[in-house]
């Protein structure tokens, strides 16, 4: 079982190339592959990006950070010289029950100039100078269909690249996706109301799942990451 998970879902897993100036020799790579890794996928998920900005909005560098099943909050690599303090800090926090799906990148001469990141329910975040050219890549920012998992990227005293892992959200919430879409639906009164008329010809198991898609988003997507971290867990025995 747990070779068949890896078979259906790892594969799938895709990267952009990296976006940007590289300085062989000179730029410094990092990444955060660990976190999109077939052991790590339903445990971590993107919680938070940190912006590290100097004078006049130069992107100095970037640093993802992950939450796992437990709410706890784990950093990614920085992509930052610490040698060069940043004049701010701006972060993009995103909610328990949104995920990150965008990422649009302008670049200079030397160094990324600007990043817009999206989210799967429209919550953006745009940094950097009004400068450079769009080198978004179009595989990722098409549609709001993948989910970016984990970022990698480069940097010297600024930061140079930046790429991406992703999957696509019918395949990251695999058989799930059906509860979301009840959800959504449920969110309608005349809809909800029909179930709960014939709420007594249902069976146990799909009163527990009505019950379950009318709780708050958060709590509900919380449920739904849950079963999936256990999935993936429980295929481990097997």
């Amino acid at each position: 079982m747990k070779e068949q998970m890896q078979e259906k879902i790892y594969p799938k897993i895709k990267s952009i190339g990296l976006c940007g100036i590289m300085h062989y020799n000179e730029t410094k790579l990092f990444n955060d592959f660990r976190f999109s890794s077939i052991d790590y996928l339903y445990k971590y998920k993107l919680s938070k990006i940190k912006i590290f900005l100097g004078e006049n909005d130069i992107i100095l560098g970037i640093q993802a950070f992950y939450k796992n099943s437990k709410n706890e909050e784990f950093p990614g690599e920085k992509g930052h010289d610490e040698s060069i303090k940043e004049i701010e800090i701006k972060t993009f926090e995103i909610p328990d029950n949104d995920f990150l799906c965008n990422l649009n990148v302008w670049v200079g001469e030397d160094y990324i100039t600007r990043i817009k990141l999206g989210t799967k329910k429209g919550k953006e975040f745009l940094v950097g100078i009004n400068k450079g050219e769009d080198k978004s890549n179009n595989i990722i920012n098409e549609n709001q269909k993948n989910i970016i998992l984990c970022f990698t990227g480069g940097y010297q005293k600024n930061l140079e690249l930046i790429g991406c892992r992703y999957l696509n959200i019918n395949e990251y919430f695999m058989n799930t996706n059906g509860y979301f879409e009840l959800q959504k639906k449920l969110k309608h009164d005349d809809y909800k109301e029909k179930i709960q008329s014939d709420i007594n010809k249902l069976s146990e198991t799909d009163k527990v799942l009505f019950k379950a898609c009318c709780l708050p988003d958060n709590i509900f997507s919380g449920i739904i990451k849950y079963c999936l971290y256990f999935l993936l867990c429980k295929s481990k025995t097997l």
